[in-house]
């Protein structure tokens, strides 16, 4: 019994699936009808892979419209889509739709080129002795046992998307044919891998409250985060700190620039803490926070990163925004904290996630930012 405990049953199902094909290609004689089946099955596959591929260029021209307006307005209007990772949701559909207009001169090419190359492989393979009518019956069988297994993955992926238990996509994760599959192929295509590495702080465990407003204008003074420091007390630089991010910008005098110099310095060398996340939501009273504990730690969560970055950016004359909000993070929506710098030549403000960024993704100025971060609040502009 102890054997089985270490079992990773999602790996096992990848595995049966893949090699079914395999073993039935070798064992099973072929006849031309197998032999026909198996080239319709193989424009099948095609014919799902290029309309998987068409969907992802969709979804992220979707996402990407006006910086992301699209899915902040969704997000907006449906709160409840908040519950599913939605880039997922519009692929499957894309997909689908898209899968069914290509059908039709698929199956016109089929008649005209492939089934004619049904006919000619079949009179190759009965001249051939046994042994190698096996090894050709399973080598045959290959791409179907890939696109059988890549499309078990990719519908394992989707149900974990959209199940509100967090404990599949843990499971899922365990399985190390599935993060194969999962790392080479399904997180490039469906950009869903990010928060699998970089996690967004549980839900509430962000507390922001009110320490003081002015009676007459109703402003909060202040905002109360993690074990009472506030967020004014956070952002606080110290003498390293200023030193590093002037050794890091250098001689570049143009505010984007130096906002993103600083943004992939923070993303390279500040490690994230999934430890303190935990801690945070034990108890958050008794978690050090802030930019200088960050720099001197080289780790921290959201709250740090941003706060070290509002820091960095301060001592270098950039204008900055603390922000905070809500993130996904390929499994489910969170708490969050990020930034907004100024850009003079451009005459806006840009969104900057280090966090996320110190994942290897680029979330500086993205355009497609709305699609999994959204409610945001200006807490404070330096």
């Amino acid at each position: 019994m102890a054997l089985f405990q270490n079992v990773n049953w999602i790996s096992v199902a990848m595995a049966g699936v893949f090699a079914l094909p395999l073993v039935l290609g070798m064992f099973v004689p072929f006849s031309h009808r197998k032999l026909y089946d198996s080239f319709w099955a193989l424009l099948i596959l095609v014919e799902i892979v290029i309309s998987l591929a068409v969907s992802v260029l969709l979804t992220r021209a979707v996402f990407s419209y006006r910086d992301g307006e699209f899915a902040l307005r969704l997000y907006k209007t449906i709160p409840a889509l908040r519950n599913f990772n939605i880039n997922i949701v519009l692929i499957s559909v894309f997909t689908l739709v898209l899968n069914r207009a290509i059908h039709i001169p698929g199956v016109r090419f089929f008649k005209k080129v492939m089934e004619p190359a049904s006919k000619r492989v079949y009179l190759a393979y009965l001249g051939m002795n046994t042994a190698l009518k096996k090894i050709a019956g399973g080598l045959w069988q290959l791409p179907k046992a890939a696109g059988m297994a890549l499309a078990f993955s990719l519908l394992l992926s989707i149900f974990a998307g959209l199940s509100p238990d967090p404990r599949l996509s843990a499971y899922l994760k365990k399985s190390a044919a599935y993060r194969f599959v999962e790392n080479g192929i399904l997180s490039p295509v469906l950009n869903s891998g990010l928060a699998k590495q970089i996690p967004v702080i549980l839900r509430d465990s962000l507390k922001k409250g009110s320490e003081g407003s002015n009676p007459e204008t109703g402003e909060v003074l202040s905002l109360t985060y993690f074990n009472g420091v506030t967020l004014d007390e956070a952002i606080k630089s110290n003498e390293a700190i200023d030193a590093a991010a002037k050794s890091i910008v250098g001689s570049e005098s143009r505010d984007r620039e130096k906002a993103h110099l600083i943004y992939k310095w923070i993303g390279r060398n500040i490690k994230y803490d999934k430890e303190k996340v935990a801690a945070i939501a034990r108890n958050s009273s008794k978690v050090s926070s802030g930019a200088v504990e960050a720099f001197s730690s080289r780790r921290g969560v959201c709250f740090d990163y941003a706060c070290l970055y509002v820091a960095m950016c301060r001592a270098v004359g950039v204008k900055v925004r603390f922000i905070s909000g809500v993130a996904f993070d390929g499994t489910a929506w969170g708490d969050h904290a990020w930034n907004q710098v100024y850009s003079a030549s451009e005459a806006r403000w840009i969104n900057v996630d280090a966090t996320f960024g110190s994942a290897g993704f680029d979330y500086f100025d993205r355009k497609d930012f709305g699609s999994d971060h959204v409610d945001a609040e200006i807490n404070g502009e330096w």
